[in-house]
Parts: C-alpha cells; structure tokens; sequence
C-alpha cells in the first residue's frame, strides 16, 4: 500500500508542478478531475497512515469506524485508470447507456408488477366467488385442485401470472 500511495503522490505532484498551482485548481478544464484525484490521493494516504499505525492493534485510531469507511474509497482509484485511457471511450458510452436506462426499465418493472397485482386480485376474486358458488350447489372444490393451487391466494395467482409471462 505505501508504494502504490507514494506513486499516487509523486505523480500527483508531478501534476501540479507541470501544471502549475493555479492553473490546476481554477482554470485547467480538468478541474474537477483533479480535485477528485486529490480527494482520492488524500484519502488513501490517511488509510495508509492509518493502517500502519494500527498494525499492533493497540492503537486507538484503529477503533474510528469512519476512517474504516474511507477504506472503501480505496477502489475508487480504478476510475483514475479509465479516465486517463482513451480507447475506454467506447465503454464509457455504453455504461452511460446502461444507466440512463435503468431509471426508465425501473418504472417498466414497477407497472408490469401493478399490472399483475391488480389482475391478480381480479382473478383471486373470481376463484373465490367460484368456490363459494361450488360449495353452495354441494360439489366442493377439493383443496388439492389444481385451481387452488394456482389461484388460491393472492401471493399463488401473482406467481402464476409472473410464470406465465415469463415463459
């Protein structure tokens, strides 16, 4: 971890001295590219700092649950990687693809669900009516029929229209 931390430095300050200080804060159109590789940067150095002065477990920075949290941070620094290689470019579209997706295949998700309770109450309701209509003439409808078993319940008529949707 300290090699991997201390290259994530150098090259930070690498960054800042070629750019120079103003220019890599305020007015580089990577700005906000750079302040999250600084974020990053930080991040994993305190980590760093952290772990090795917990290594004898008798540290009592070992026990602050927050700095355990910014471990996590840690596998951000992937994103750095696909940032800097261009032929990801093709990825990047994708996955912007995929996600601008999933808000409209969530809303999909939720009316194909409302579809299938409100079908299932409606089916649930007749197969009641059926059984009591059954039971009054004096042919009761066995609990083992396979009527019950499909359509017997809520829950058992919303299942066996999600079957036959999905095949």
């Amino acid at each position: 971890d300290w090699v991997f931390c201390v290259l994530f430095i150098i090259e930070l300050c690498l960054r800042m001295w070629g750019y120079g200080w103003r220019h890599f804060w305020l007015n580089n159109e990577d700005r906000a590219w750079n302040i999250f590789d600084f974020a990053i940067v930080l991040l994993s150095t305190v980590d760093t700092i952290v772990a090795t002065a917990d290594e004898g477990g008798e540290s009592p920075l070992g026990n602050i649950s927050v700095l355990r949290v910014i471990r996590v941070v840690r596998i951000v620094r992937v994103l750095r990687v696909i940032r800097v290689m261009k032929f990801f470019s093709d990825l990047r579209i994708l996955l912007s693809a995929i996600f601008s997706t999933v808000k409209t295949a969530s809303f999909a998700f939720v009316l194909i669900m409302l579809i299938m309770y409100v079908f299932g109450i409606a089916i649930t309701q007749l197969v009641a009516e059926y059984v009591k209509e059954q039971a009054a003439s004096g042919t009761p409808l066995a609990a083992e029929s396979d009527m019950m078993f499909f359509f017997g319940g809520l829950f058992h008529t919303i299942f066996t229209l999600f079957m036959t949707i999905a095949g």
